[in-house]
């Protein structure tokens, strides 16, 4: 991820106060802003984005959508994103003005994404990296994203995560080792507000990963996967999942901008 590692806080507050404003005067105005004429110029370089917005305190997933492929200047795909997550994502009610003060903003660059090559899945596994890479799962029948920070939150392995990735495409949740999907990764860095207008953090996804890990280990019952079979990643309950994923698995990655997110029993999918 070297090419967003340079990425500083003061750009992340940046684009997260970018997203804001984008956000707060859609809602007020019904206009979109312009991209700014001050913006650093790395900032208008090519990038994709998603503006991911989380109520608070609470932390449930209120919206996310963003351009996964650098089709448009990183400013103007945040500008773009934050207007789409309050009011375009299908899985939620537009937003109010005055919810505004109620959620917070965060802001995900995106790296361009790659083909993963692979010849089974087992050489698959090994070439995914939980807390590192956000997939995108493209098969005949559509094609879903998840970001690289989701597989975190929810405290999954790589199969859970391949899994997901399969059902946020509307596929079944063997499909990567049945079907041989075409599947591409990207990394991603994260900028979020701690509080609604609050301080700006860039958020660090291994140590995340690895609190999480020590927490799921300690949790009874807290794992989906069935390891007894040789097909473990074939999620319990994955008809409920499935149903749970709603409109947003079937439609195409991108037309106004691709979801993200992804399943878990106390917030709506992403």
């Amino acid at each position: 991820m070297s090419e967003l590692e340079d990425y500083s806080l003061e750009e992340g507050e940046y684009l997260v106060a970018l997203a804001r404003r984008s956000m707060e005067t859609y809602l007020r105005e019904g206009r979109r802003i312009p991209e700014p004429p001050d913006a650093p110029e790395r900032l208008r370089a090519m990038r994709g984005a998603f503006v991911t917005l989380r109520t608070h305190p609470g932390g449930e997933l209120r919206g996310c959508i963003g351009r996964p492929y650098p089709a448009q200047p990183l400013v103007r795909a945040v500008i773009d994103s934050a207007i789409d997550a309050a009011v375009n994502d299908p899985r939620f009610e537009p937003m109010s003005a005055e919810e505004a003060d109620r959620v917070t903003v965060e802001v995900s660059v995106l790296t361009e994404p790659k083909d993963v090559h692979y010849r089974s899945p087992l050489e698959l596994k090994g070439r995914v990296k939980v807390g590192r890479d956000g997939l995108i799962v493209i098969w005949s029948m559509g094609s879903g994203l998840l970001l690289p920070q989701v597989p975190v939150e929810e405290g999954w392995d790589v199969e859970e995560y391949l899994s997901y990735a399969c059902m946020k495409a509307g596929a079944p949740p063997d499909c990567w080792l049945t079907m041989r999907p075409r599947i591409q990764a990207f990394q991603a860095v994260v900028f979020e507000e701690v509080s609604p207008r609050g301080e700006v953090v860039k958020r660090s996804l291994e140590g995340a990963r690895r609190r999480l890990r020590s927490r799921v280990r300690d949790r009874p019952g807290a794992r989906l996967q069935d390891r007894r079979g040789a097909k473990g990643p074939l999620v319990q309950g994955a008809q409920l999942h499935r149903e749970q994923l709603g409109r947003g698995a079937e439609l195409p990655l991108v037309r106004r901008g691709a979801m993200c997110g992804g399943p878990g029993t106390r917030r709506p999918l992403g």
